[in-house]
C-alpha cells in the first residue's frame, strides 16, 4: 500500500504542477499548446492546404486559417466516415457524433 501512496502523491504533484502553471501563465500555455497541435497535424491533409509547416505564431494561424463550421468541414467528415485518414487530424478517426445547437 506504501508503493501506491507514494505513486499517487507523486503524480498528483504532477498534476497540481501543471494546473500551477495554467494559472500563471495561461497565454503561454495555449501557446505552446497551438504549437503542439500545429506541428502534430502539419501533415494533414487541412494542414497542408493551409501550410501548417510555415506558422510559427497565432496571429500568423489566424491570418491564416479561415474560421471553419460544419459545412466547410462537411467534405472532410464524409470522406472521413468513408474511411480516409490523415484528413483533420493525424490519429485515426473511428467515432462521430452529431451535435445540435440553436441559431
Amino acid at each position: 500500500m506504501p508503493i501506491i501512496n507514494s505513486v499517487l502523491s507523486w503524480i498528483m504533484k504532477q498534476r497540481l504542477h501543471q494546473i500551477e502553471l495554467f494559472m500563471k501563465f495561461p497565454n503561454e500555455v495555449q501557446q505552446d499548446l497551438l504549437k503542439k497541435l500545429i506541428i502534430a497535424s502539419r501533415y494533414t491533409e487541412f494542414g497542408r492546404r493551409f501550410d501548417f509547416s510555415s506558422i510559427s505564431s497565432s496571429r500568423e494561424f489566424r491570418e491564416r486559417i479561415p474560421i471553419q463550421d460544419y459545412e466547410s468541414l462537411k467534405p472532410y467528415i464524409f470522406r472521413l466516415k468513408a474511411g480516409e485518414q490523415q484528413l483533420l487530424w493525424p490519429s485515426d478517426v473511428r467515432w462521430f457524433a452529431k451535435s445540435r445547437y440553436n441559431q
